[in-house]
């Protein structure tokens, strides 16, 4: 799996983590929810239930990375947490399958830094995941 990044209204993607390149994806997981109305009948035992829309996707990326230096890591790590400030558009490649997540916004990014190598996770959330790109 690869996955890149973009500023919104940004012109190329920047890599951030490659399977094929040595990255170990640890954690590739996430969750999709929508506002449920519920309004009780009148006389009823039962509710009804209308899918009102709304969908947020929320998705966890948790991988490691080894780099050239201590100093290397470091910088990711500075770089990756710069992610809170503005939304992104990430792409997404697995095989010959490409998704992107437009105005991905990053909830919160954790590390553990340990000399050269440093396990990053970074959940990100969204209101769409597509095949078009944005």
């Amino acid at each position: 799996m690869q996955v890149y990044y973009k500023a919104v209204g940004g012109s190329s993607y920047a890599l951030l983590f490659d399977e094929t390149a040595g990255d170990s994806l640890e954690t590739d997981k996430g969750i999709f929810t929508g506002i449920v109305q519920r309004d009780p009948l009148a006389g009823g035992n039962s509710q009804a239930r209308f899918a009102r829309g709304n969908v947020v996707g929320k998705t966890q990326f948790k991988w490691t990375s080894i780099y050239a230096s201590a100093a290397a890591a470091r910088t990711a790590i500075l770089t990756i947490s710069a992610f809170k400030l503005s939304p992104l558009h990430l792409k997404i490649i697995e095989g010959a399958t490409t998704q992107y997540m437009p105005n991905a916004i990053s909830e919160n990014y954790e590390y553990d830094h340990q000399g050269k190598g440093v396990t990053h996770t970074l959940n990100f959330e969204s209101d769409d995941l597509t095949t078009t790109a944005p």
